[in-house]
């Protein structure tokens, strides 16, 4: 599940932290008590933490929105092919390949949220 809060914090330059975890660190948190306690930790760091919460991407509409492209990009192509438009049927087939490249990487982030 995707956290709902992001709590990070700017390590200063003179902190030991700073060589494990470099200039900035980023938590995730799930709710207001986790965000809490992730705040305390970078306090207690040396970090000054900033809490702001992250807005889930509905990933679910998206891939259906571009599954359903494909398959009207698949029904254009058929249409033109079995019309005998060599340009449609070649730019359908494009579309289709570049909505099915797409949509690749929106079932890898819906796959991740889960």
């Amino acid at each position: 599940m995707t956290p709902v809060y992001r709590v990070a914090g700017t390590v200063p330059n003179d902190s030991p932290l700073r060589a494990l975890a470099g200039h900035t660190i980023t938590l995730p948190a799930r709710d207001r008590a986790d965000a809490a306690r992730r705040a305390a930790e970078l306090v207690q760091a040396g970090a000054e933490p900033v809490v702001w919460s992250a807005r889930p991407v509905p990933w679910t509409p998206i891939a259906l929105g571009l599954a359903a492209a494909v398959l009207g990009a698949l029904a254009a192509a058929i249409t033109a092919i079995l019309n005998g438009h060599e340009l449609l049927y070649g730019l359908a087939a494009g579309a289709m390949l570049l909505l099915g490249a797409a949509l690749f990487p929106v079932l890898n982030h819906l796959e991740m949220d889960r």
